[in-house]
């Protein structure tokens, strides 16, 4: 049973968080930041600080739980939600202004082991390399599957196609995720052929490697795999944008979550003052199921109310979810709890989801602006 917020150690440690956000936004260094605590039956705090335009902050709307974030590489979080195996307009329960009702999803079925090449049959990866000197598998018997795109397990690369970090080993310049390495953000084609032209990180399902690469091949496979389900495909979604706004943010009522900066939206979208051209920038279909989404405050509480994740609180060995990172933190007593996490950072945005899942509560945080650390916060 979740806490209620009227409870008095809860509302001091209301008073406390307030306490901190707010000493902390007073160093000048965040342009806007919206933070949450949330239950299943609801949120215990929620605030928004700041500006919506760091740039214009005298004269900019204030933040409020309606404002849109790039939360970046958290995005991977609804990737894996569209294609958490299921059948075929299961009824999923979600609690939702403190009332039970019953959505249906209009998801078809993705069997987590099939290969990614039973729907891009041209797809191919080199495993050449790993071992010289044994026997040069085939596709067919290394196959990489959906389970291993959603579980960093492909053995594919972090970011394809890869910039040239010219000055090696002295500084990273030129690698990381498209922009940052000075590529522009791939299509479908230039994803095939970096898959197709460079050595895997390791065999399929033998090392864990985080991979952009990776979730983008599994949104284009989920689009593929759902158009293929259908009894009419041509009416079926024809980009990854379109198939997640259908299948999980229209009924879950996510009305802030979207891919792109348009007419009708940009009077949400919150705008760093470091990187501004980040919120417009089309990160096209092969880099949005990885990094390319907005979200608002009220649509991540949504998500973390759905408890995305379950665990019993005193063991280390009961765990299910989604693409989490997991920490160990100390409670009030000292004791290790896991934490589970996404963070998402791309030059002037930052982002955190983290779930304590043996007592049930969730954090979102989403921030802009020059201090870069939303784990902290968390």
């Amino acid at each position: 049973m979740s806490p209620s917020p009227n409870l008095p150690r809860i509302q001091s440690g209301v008073r406390q968080v307030e306490q901190y956000l707010s000493k902390r936004f007073e160093n000048g260094d965040i342009d806007s930041l919206s933070v949450a605590v949330a239950t299943s039956t609801g949120s215990l705090f929620e605030r928004n600080y700041g500006a919506m335009r760091g740039n214009e902050s005298a004269y900019s709307p204030l933040t409020h739980s309606h404002s849109m974030y790039r939360i970046v590489f958290v995005a991977k979080l609804f990737s894996a939600l569209e294609g958490h195996p299921r059948t075929e307009r299961k009824i999923v329960m979600v609690r939702a202004h403190s009332l039970f009702f019953e959505i249906s999803l209009r998801l078809h079925y993705y069997p987590r082991d099939d290969p990614v090449t039973k729907y891009f049959p041209e797809l191919t990866y080199r495993l050449d390399g790993l071992k010289p000197d044994s026997r040069l598998r085939t596709v067919e018997e290394a196959p990489i599957t959906l389970f291993q795109l959603a579980s960093h397990m492909s053995g594919l690369g972090r970011d394809w196609p890869p910039g040239t970090v010219h000055n090696w080993p002295r500084d990273m310049q030129g690698g990381g995720p498209p922009q940052t390495n000075a590529l522009p953000f791939p299509d479908n084609p230039s994803l095939f052929r970096a898959t197709a032209g460079r050595h895997l990180t390791s065999p399929p399902f033998a090392h864990p490697a985080y991979s952009n690469m990776g979730t983008a091949l599994l949104g284009l496979a989920l689009m593929e795999a759902n158009r293929r389900a259908s009894s009419d495909p041509s009416s079926e979604p024809s980009t990854y944008a379109e198939l997640v706004q259908r299948d999980v943010f229209e009924p879950l009522g996510m009305n802030g979550s979207y891919f792109l900066a348009t007419e009708e939206n940009n009077h949400l979208i919150v705008i760093p003052s470091l990187g501004p051209e980040v919120a417009d920038q089309d990160f096209l279909d092969a880099t949005n199921p990885a990094a390319g989404q907005f979200s608002s405050l009220a649509d991540t509480i949504i998500f973390l109310r759905m408890r995305p994740v379950h665990d019993f609180e005193e063991d280390d060995w009961t765990s299910m979810g989604f693409m989490w990172e997991i920490i160990k933190a100390q409670d009030s007593n000292g004791r290790l709890r896991k934490i589970y996490w996404r963070l998402g950072a791309m030059l002037g945005y930052h982002t955190a989801l983290a779930i304590h899942p043996g007592t049930s509560y969730g954090v979102s945080v989403l921030m802009v602006g020059h201090y870069p650390d939303a784990a902290k916060l968390v």
